[in-house]
């Protein structure tokens, strides 16, 4: 593969990545509210998604899904329950204390299994539809003509963004999580908690309302 070709791409990654969208909202949002630490380890399911995105693309099933209605929108109504089950949850916290909570260094993961904290990045990543058109419209754009197999790219270039979707976000969790820890006011947490139930309800209305459009122009 073409060096040039992969640095250009590396480099629209991390553009990507910080970009504003679900994932690193969801990252920001957690981490400031739960820690860094609990931010890092939803980076980790979130990137934890790209092998399964990077392994449909290059076997061709994203094509299948993105072309049939049906299935793109049971993808999408599926991510979207999930995002409106995580708002639910997050308006059923109870904020009194956070602050000082936060302060503990990372004591917001105890009673919290860290597999079950990665599996909330895991599904969010693989049941957002828009990250399988992601792969299937911008990832080809860097193939080298009559380089190695396609699939082998496909795999590279995978790998490329699941190293700086992890990298980025990370980074996003870190300095999300060092900011909250200088913060004790009960009201930034209520803040917190609202602005919570409001990304994952909105995002997860967002994603209803789009298949609910498709539905109707098919009428």
């Amino acid at each position: 593969m073409d060096p040039s070709i992969l640095a250009a791409y590396a480099v629209a990654c991390i553009a990507l990545v910080f970009a504003p969208g679900p994932d690193i909202v969801f990252v920001l949002t957690e981490s400031l509210s739960k820690g860094w630490r609990r931010g890092v380890l939803i980076t980790c399911g979130l990137v934890a998604g790209i092998p399964v995105h990077t392994f449909l693309c290059a076997a061709g099933i994203s094509i299948i899904i993105s072309e049939s209605e049906i299935l793109f929108n049971l993808v999408r109504l599926a991510g979207a329950a999930y995002l409106l089950w995580l708002a639910w949850g997050a308006y059923r916290e109870d904020v009194s204390g956070a602050g000082e909570t936060a302060l503990e260094n990372g004591s917001s993961l105890k009673g919290v299994p860290r597999k079950k904290i990665v599996a909330r990045g895991f599904i969010m990543n693989i049941s957002n539809p828009k990250v399988i058109l992601f792969f299937l419209s911008f990832v080809p754009q860097f193939l080298t003509p009559n380089g190695m197999p396609v699939w082998i790219q496909i795999c590279v270039l995978g790998a490329i963004f699941m190293a700086a979707g992890f990298v980025g976000l990370s980074t996003v969790a870190v300095l999300a999580g060092r900011f909250a820890e200088l913060i004790r006011a009960r009201a930034f947490w209520v803040a917190m908690k609202w602005a919570r139930v409001a990304v994952f309800g909105g995002i997860g209305l967002l994603m209803v309302g789009e298949a609910a459009m498709a539905g109707l122009s098919h009428l």
